[in-house]
C-alpha cells in the first residue's frame, strides 16, 4: 500500500510540475505574501519573521527574504525546544538544514514539557523555529503587499 501511494504521489507530482514548469519570480514573490499572511509574526513592529515546525516552510520564507533583498547574515533564528532534546543537536540540524551558521542563533526557549507528552509529535520532531529580521524598510513593504491584497479581495467581493 505503501509502493501504492508513493507511486500516486509521484505521478501526481509528475502532472503537476508538467503543468507549472517553474515559478516566476514574481510568483514566488506572491505566494511569499500569502504565506506570511498566513503564517507570519505580524505583533512586532519593524520586524518580519515566521515561526513554524516545518523546516521546508522556513527554508522558503528566507528564499522569499532573498527575493526582497534581504542579506541571509542578518537573520536570527530563535528555536523553541524540550527538555528531552539534544539541543545541541537540533541547533546544528536547524543551522544546517537552512545553512545559516550557528553564530546567528539566540539562545533557546527550552520549554519544561517534554516532546513526548505532545500528541502530534512528528510535525514537531525539531522543536520550532522562528526566523528574524527586524527592518523597517521591508516590513513596511511587506504590510503593502499585504494591504494591497486585501484591496484586490475586496474589489472582487463588493457588488
Amino acid at each position: 500500500m505503501r509502493l501504492k501511494r508513493k507511486s500516486l504521489e509521484d505521478n501526481a507530482f509528475s502532472e503537476f510540475k508538467k503543468g507549472i514548469k517553474s515559478l516566476s519570480k514574481r510568483e514566488k514573490l506572491i505566494a511569499g505574501l500569502f504565506l506570511y499572511w498566513g503564517e507570519g509574526t505580524k505583533a512586532s513592529p519593524y520586524t518580519v519573521a515566521m515561526s513554524n515546525s516545518d523546516p521546508d516552510v522556513l527554508r522558503f520564507f528566507i528564499h522569499w527574504l532573498d527575493l526582497l533583498n534581504v542579506d541571509k547574515d542578518r537573520l536570527r533564528i530563535a528555536l523553541h525546544l524540550y527538555k528531552d532534546m539534544d539541543i545541541q543537536k537540533e541547533i546544528r540540524f536547524w543551522s544546517e538544514y537552512l545553512t545559516i551558521p550557528v553564530s546567528q542563533f539566540r539562545k533557546p526557549y527550552v520549554k519544561k514539557s517534554r516532546l513526548c507528552d505532545i500528541t502530534y509529535k512528528s510535525s514537531f520532531q525539531h522543536g520550532t523555529c522562528n526566523v528574524i529580521f527586524a527592518n523597517k524598510e521591508v516590513d513596511l513593504y511587506v504590510r503593502a503587499g499585504l494591504k494591497f491584497i486585501r484591496t484586490c479581495t475586496e474589489r472582487h467581493t463588493r457588488p
